[in-house]
């Protein structure tokens, strides 16, 4: 995330989104990650070869879970910079009433 826009969070989201960040750049969870990116793909070979629609229906919605879990950090940096862009542009305002106001 851009430091302006992490400056722009209030202090408690700030140390959160420093905790999580650190958490999804650990090895720890890199090798999760790479053990989910395996299995990803068995679920794709499921889908591809499934003998059934239960199979394919299982597959699938493993697959999304897989895909959900391991682009976890972009949602993450997506949510915390909507608030932080919100952040910015509620200051903003402020700071125009406010020059409005002086003026």
């Amino acid at each position: 995330m851009d430091m302006n826009l992490l400056n722009a969070l209030p202090d408690a989201l700030k140390e959160r989104f420093n905790q999580l960040e650190a958490v999804l750049n650990s090895p720890g969870w890199k090798a999760i990650v790479e053990d989910l990116q395996e299995q990803l793909e068995t679920a794709n070979t499921t889908i591809n070869n499934a003998s059934s629609w239960d199979n394919y229906t299982y597959a699938r919605g493993f697959r999304d879970a897989l895909l959900q879990t391991i682009e976890i950090d972009k949602r993450i940096e997506a949510d915390f910079t909507a608030v932080a862009e919100e952040q910015v542009a509620e200051a903003e305002v402020v700071q125009e009433s406010s020059w409005e106001d002086f003026q």
